[in-house]
């Protein structure tokens, strides 16, 4: 969670300096970035409530881990160019 949250900060700074297109591929990484670390949030609360289950846990942190893996490759694009 950390780690998607400084992605997220580093690539706002960065957005200043990016054409349109990109800017609208950056927007839409972010927000599944955030709405995949919202999931994880919401499932470790349903799971320390006594709901929820494993898999969801496992989904919802694919799902996270895969939105790094994407912003870290976007940034580092961006570093190269």
């Amino acid at each position: 969670q950390d780690e998607l949250d400084d992605l997220l900060k580093r690539g706002q700074r960065l957005k200043q300096d990016i054409p349109k297109q990109a800017e609208a591929d950056w927007s839409k990484a972010t927000q599944a970035a955030g709405e995949a670390k919202d999931k994880v949030v919401e499932i470790l609360t349903a799971l320390r409530n006594g709901a929820g289950d494993n898999e969801d846990l496992e989904k919802a942190v694919k799902d996270a881990n895969d939105a790094v893996s994407h912003l870290k490759d976007y940034l580092s694009r961006g570093k190269k160019d």
